[in-house]
């Protein structure tokens, strides 16, 4: 009986250092995701712009827009995640608690291995704010954070274009409850940049938060302070909670 429990506990010792052990494991993932890039050695400083908006309200467009005509360093965290979910079995709270060890693993490497340090991290910081501030706070990052309005109607329309499947597009509805929650009580004065992405994207004012990044990213190498930069339309658009029932009685 003895020996059955020593050998269980070894077991399980073993087990949790494979599974906390993350160098050589994280290495891979990292491989995959940040093939070199050349504007991976431009020399920018320490400047990490963030997000706030839920699933469907344009986080990843913008992004995508920063990385490609700021010459900013993109995270993907749905990528990181898929990567993870790959290279090992995990799921649920596990899954999110790998995610936060392989971020940290991510800001480490890409800081010895590049001068680029314009980091543009592609999720929401929506429930997650503090944590999230605090890694760009132990890696001396100033932040620049997002705020995207857009309407439930519109959340509820773009996502069902992005997912055909019925049902795990009513898995989403379901889920949005929790997402505008969180994203409703993301705190105001997190918030530099406020932009209205009800428009298609061709009309959404990119060139205005691109000059707003910009002004914030010189602010950085001169040491200075930034003002929050405000889009008058997109205040009072958050989407209000108890709209949602309507919406998922429609997809009965």
């Amino acid at each position: 009986m003895i020996r059955g429990c020593v050998f269980v506990l070894v077991f399980l010792h073993a087990f949790s250092v494979i599974c906390s052990e993350p160098p050589e494991h994280f290495k891979s993932v990292f491989q995959q995701q940040f093939p070199e890039k050349s504007t991976f050695f431009r020399n920018k400083p320490k400047f990490l712009v963030l997000f706030s908006g839920v699933p469907g309200m344009g986080k990843s467009t913008l992004a995508h827009v920063l990385e490609d005509e700021m010459e900013g360093v993109r995270i993907s965290c749905d990528d990181a995640r898929e990567l993870l979910r790959k290279s090992i079995q995990i799921n649920g709270n596990d899954d999110e608690i790998r995610l936060e060890e392989y971020l940290k693993y991510a800001f480490q490497r890409l800081e010895k291995k590049y001068p680029n340090h314009f980091i543009i991290l592609d999720r929401s910081i929506d429930g997650i704010e503090e944590s999230t501030l605090s890694l760009a706070n132990d890696f001396g990052y100033k932040t620049f954070v997002i705020r995207i309005e857009l309407s439930l109607e519109e959340v509820v329309r773009r996502l069902e274009l992005r997912e055909k499947d019925p049902r795990i597009h009513r898995k989403r509805l379901i889920r949005l409850e929790r997402w505008f929650g969180e994203y409703s009580k993301t705190p105001i004065e997190c918030f530099d940049y406020y932009i209205d992405m009800t428009p298609e994207i061709s009309e959404v004012p990119i060139q205005q938060l691109k000059l707003a990044v910009q002004k914030a990213l010189l602010s950085t190498v001169f040491n200075d302070s930034f003002p929050t930069q405000v889009i008058p339309a997109a205040i009072n658009k958050v989407a209000k909670i108890h709209d949602l029932s309507d919406v998922l009685i429609d997809c009965d």
